[in-house]
């Protein structure tokens, strides 16, 4: 909870402007008790500057599957179904890791091309960390049969069309 204070609710006040509304969502583990600690204290974690802010949670049940880990799994298996949790009325999502650290003022045209699609900045090449440029390649290629022409983790917010992430699925 330190960490999540101190790193991303700290660079969210900084850097999110005021002409951009702020819907942020949290979705947590259903059953982690962890989880739902975190889920009692989340309104006093928001002391942003217009005063508090606190943000939707909501509680996402144990996939009917057995997933080979939890944290990064999990939280990837939860992106691909974020429409559940969304406003209805809402277009696009984006999505945050949990340790993101804004360094930069957030703007429309720094998430929206002027025709209104969402900007993708991407990283190519090799990275020499064992996961992101082994295993992760790999993985990609095993689903798609395709091979990962670029990273694209390292800018957030990332921006998805909802509709995409119910046609991926």
């Amino acid at each position: 909870i330190i960490q999540y204070r101190s790193w991303f609710v700290y660079s969210l006040d900084f850097f999110w402007p005021d002409d951009i509304p702020l819907n942020l969502l949290v979705v947590l583990d259903d059953e982690s008790h962890k989880d739902h600690k975190f889920a009692e204290k989340s309104p006093h974690l928001f002391a942003l500057k217009h005063g508090s802010y606190a943000p939707r949670i909501a509680f996402e049940p144990l996939p009917n599957f057995t997933m080979k880990g939890k944290g990064h799994d999990r939280q990837q298996y939860t992106m691909f179904y974020a429409d559940k949790y969304c406003d209805p009325s809402m277009d696009y999502v984006g999505f945050v890791d949990t340790d993101t650290v804004f360094v930069t003022t957030v703007t429309k045209r720094s998430l929206f091309s002027s025709e209104g699609k969402p900007i993708v900045l991407g990283r190519v090449g090799v990275d020499s960390f064992k996961w992101w440029g082994k295993i992760v390649p790999l993985s990609t290629f095993y689903v798609l049969k395709k091979r990962e022409v670029m990273r694209c983790m390292s800018y957030f917010p990332v921006i998805f069309k909802i509709q995409h992430l119910i046609q991926l699925r």
